[in-house]
């Protein structure tokens, strides 16, 4: 019984905190950055649960930018 309660007391906020620090750049808003440059990205959109191609600019972007469609799904999908 105490094994359960160390177990749960040890592994569930770090697996909480884990999800919360991977996922974080998921939730960010789509940002095509300032540039002028035409880069096929991907973002993911939490709101439908799905990654969508967009063009970015080169700079000034954020997390939510994913060289290939496998790589933003792997990374945010549910």
């Amino acid at each position: 019984m105490h094994l359960i309660f160390v177990v749960s007391v040890v592994f569930l906020p770090c697996s909480v905190m884990g999800m919360i620090v991977r996922y974080g750049e998921c939730f960010e808003e789509m940002e095509e950055g300032n540039c002028r440059a035409r880069i096929l990205r991907y973002y993911y959109e939490s709101e439908n649960d799905t990654c969508n191609p967009f063009y970015y600019g080169g700079c000034d972007g954020n997390g939510n930018n994913f060289e290939t469609m496998e790589k933003c799904e792997k990374r945010c999908k549910v």
